[in-house]
C-alpha cells in the first residue's frame, strides 16, 4: 500500500516549494523520498495522471526489492534529492590601533545551494556604519584603491571570501576600542530578505584592506 503526504518546505534556500513525499510501506519496512516540485502552489496542487502512473511504478518496483537493497536505494534517493546549505564562517575583525576611524572585517560565504545569493547590507551596534568594499590594484598607478559595492553576489555552489586584498567590510567609526578576543555581533542581510546574526572575533593581525 502506498501512502501520500504533501507538505511545504520553508528553508533558507527553497522558500515555498512543495515537497512531494511518497512514503512506501513494505511489510514493516518504510522509506521516504523527498523531491522538489517547483512552481506549484501548495494550496492548489493536483497530481497529474502521468505523475500518478510514474509514482505507482516506483512503488511497485520498490516493493519487490529485498529489504537491504530497499533501504540502500532509499538512502540514495534521499541523497540525490537533497540540497546543500548556505554557510557563513571564518568571520573576524583585524585589531587596529586606538582612535582609528575604520576597521576591516572578513568572512567566508559558502553557497552550496541551487540558488544564487546576494549580500546587500551589514549592520552592527558597535560601529556607526558598515560598507562593503573591494580592494583593487591599479596597474597604471601601482596603488590599491577601494571600491564601494552595493552588493556581493554569491552564485550557487560557489564560495566568496572576504579577505585582505579583496572584499572586506569597512567598519566605520567604532564606538569602542576593540581588542583581541572581543566578540562583535553583526547582522547580514541578503537580497531575498534572509538575515543572519553573526559573531565576529577580533584578531591581532596585520591591519590591511
Amino acid at each position: 500500500m502506498t501512502h501520500w503526504l504533501f507538505n511545504t518546505a520553508h528553508s533558507l534556500t527553497d522558500k515555498n516549494l512543495l515537497l512531494f513525499q511518497p512514503l512506501f510501506t513494505r511489510n514493516s519496512y518504510q522509506c521516504a523520498t523527498f523531491c522538489h516540485i517547483p512552481d506549484r502552489s501548495p494550496l492548489s496542487y493536483t497530481v497529474s495522471p502521468f505523475e500518478v502512473g510514474y509514482i505507482n511504478i516506483i512503488s511497485m518496483t520498490l516493493k519487490r526489492l529485498p529489504p537491504l537493497l530497499y533501504f540502500i536505494l532509499c538512502a540514495l534517493l534521499l541523497t540525490g534529492c537533497s540540497e546543500g546549505q548556505f554557510e557563513i564562517k571564518d568571520s573576524w575583525i583585524a585589531e587596529a590601533p586606538p582612535n582609528v576611524i575604520a576597521q576591516a572585517g572578513y568572512l567566508t560565504l559558502d553557497n552550496d545551494t541551487n540558488r544564487p545569493m546576494s549580500l546587500v547590507s551589514v549592520a552592527s551596534d558597535t560601529f556607526e556604519s558598515i560598507q562593503i568594499h573591494q580592494s583593487e590594484h591599479d596597474k597604471a598607478t601601482g596603488l590599491v584603491k577601494m571600491i564601494h559595492k552595493k552588493k556581493v553576489d554569491i552564485p550557487s555552489h560557489t564560495t566568496v571570501k572576504f579577505e585582505p586584498g579583496s572584499y572586506h567590510l569597512m567598519l566605520i567609526k567604532p564606538k569602542s576600542t576593540l581588542r583581541e578576543g572581543d566578540q562583535v555581533a553583526m547582522k547580514l542581510t541578503f537580497a531575498d530578505g534572509t538575515e543572519f546574526n553573526i559573531t565576529f572575533a577580533v584578531r591581532r593581525e596585520n591591519f590591511t584592506l
